[in-house]
């Protein structure tokens, strides 16, 4: 099970087994999740409830780039992935939509400074 012990601004370290993994880390404002998640091995990813994950219909038009929506955080991969959080499985509200939405959020929010406004 994965645990996350320490998320600051762009950098997020890992507990796997016991063994701290931070080679998720970058110095690369412009990077998306895309281009700092490691790809050489499988990590286990959070469960949208256990990660606070939840959809707010209401927000479904909203501007996206503001706010703490998944469209705007550096874990979401476009169109509807995030990197550290599972797709499936119900949310905080016991609600299954089988995607991240981009107008979804959750605890895990870090920004992505593409995106945000």
């Amino acid at each position: 099970m994965m645990n996350i012990n320490h998320c600051v601004r762009k950098s997020c370290y890992l507990q796997i087994g016991g063994e701290i993994d931070n080679r998720m880390t970058t110095t690369n404002t412009n990077a998306s999740a895309g281009d700092y998640i490691p790809t050489d091995k499988q990590y286990p990813k959070l469960s949208k409830a256990s990660s606070g994950y939840l959809e707010i219909e209401q927000f479904k038009n909203a501007d996206l780039h503001t706010g703490y929506f998944c469209y705007n955080c550096a874990y979401f991969i476009k169109p509807n992935h995030c990197a550290i959080v599972e797709d499936s499985g119900p949310d905080v509200y016991e609600k299954e939509s089988g995607i991240i939405s981009p107008y979804g959020l959750c605890t895990l929010w870090d920004p992505n400074e593409q995106e945000t406004h």
